[in-house]
């Protein structure tokens, strides 16, 4: 929700926009320390908390508007290890967008 937006979610998209323009602030400030900062944004991940919202909504349909479907944890664990080992040492102040495509519409 930080880069797409659904009516009536104004203040859940509004703390998503506010985080990930923090992540670039932080990098600003903390750069000259060589600390890097980022941050992921994950959309639907198959976690037992998706699964309680399923027995309340119908998450075929949300399901279907993600064009590689719903993630698993590793899909948000794995590019989190890459942002944290050296070989995106020069990668900073960033938002990494983890949708399965979803935002890519």
């Amino acid at each position: 929700m930080s880069i797409v937006s659904t009516e009536m979610n104004g203040v859940y998209t509004g703390t998503k926009g506010a985080l990930a323009s923090l992540t670039k602030c932080l990098a600003l400030e903390l750069a000259p320390m060589k600390i890097r900062v980022n941050s992921v944004s994950p959309a639907f991940v198959k976690t037992p908390m998706l699964d309680r919202l399923g027995l309340q909504i119908d998450l075929d349909i949300y399901e279907r508007l993600h064009p590689l479907g719903f993630g698993e944890p590793e899909d948000v664990a794995n590019p989190i290890i890459y942002l944290l080992a050296d070989v995106s040492k020069w990668i900073t102040g960033t938002n990494l967008i983890l949708d399965g495509g979803y935002s890519a519409k």
